[in-house]
């Protein structure tokens, strides 16, 4: 079914705020918050909406035509938090040199051991943050979540195979049930625009499709 504009508004609409509750939950300014991502000291906003519309009623038409408007990630009031710190030692754009090398720090503590997802590695993870990709997928824009969710979906990668008759063992059958359960517990169901490319229906999904393991694993 095609997505239509009161769908996908009202999905950004309760999953991502505008710049002025950004500016309330972080106590940065709306100048202080573009300029931070303009630096490349925080992510960027996740949406930006040109809205025009017809209104027709017994009184007449009316045509709108609104300024465009930016939707945040919620998450973001976090990263403002710990760029204003850092700015408060140094330049923005040493700030934005600290941050990237805390991100890459994060991430090797959290993957340890464990391969990268990726073949460009840290490049991928902080071109995908600071284009705002991630911010379109994860509910908590953390390393954590963006982790969890690229390290299930690589999992998920080398269990399912494109044999259509391709059946689990059972270890491979209670892996990919996790697996697909830590995807689900980190990921947004994704704006139905956007849904029908997103990793979450093209693999999550597909997966549990293919080997009949809907039963509850995901929530979208």
């Amino acid at each position: 079914m095609k997505a239509t504009a009161i769908d996908v508004l009202g999905y950004i609409s309760e999953h991502y705020i505008g710049i002025d509750e950004l500016s309330k939950l972080s106590g940065a300014s709306r100048e202080r918050i573009e300029e931070l991502v303009a630096t490349r000291c925080i992510p960027p906003h996740s949406y930006e909406l040109n809205l025009q519309a017809t209104v027709i009623s017994a009184f007449g038409k009316y045509q709108l035509n609104d300024e465009p408007v930016r939707f945040y990630h919620r998450s973001l009031a976090d990263w403002i938090h710990v760029a204003e710190t850092l700015a408060s030692k140094h330049p923005l754009a040493e700030v934005s040199r600290l941050v990237q090398e805390k991100f890459a720090a994060d991430i090797k503590t959290l993957l340890g051991d464990r391969p990268w997802p990726w073949e460009r590695q840290i490049d991928h993870a902080w071109d995908f943050l600071m284009d705002g990709s991630f911010s379109l997928c994860v509910k908590e824009l953390s390393v954590e979540h963006m982790m969890t969710k690229e390290l299930a979906r690589a999992t998920i990668r080398s269990i399912v195979k494109p044999d259509p008759d391709h059946q689990l063992s059972p270890n491979e059958r209670k892996m990919l049930v996790g697996t697909l359960q830590d995807y689900d517990s980190v990921t947004l169901p994704f704006s139905p625009h956007e849904y029908p490319e997103s990793s979450r229906a093209l693999e999550a999904e597909a997966a549990a499709k293919k080997y009949q393991l809907n039963g509850g694993i995901l929530a979208g």
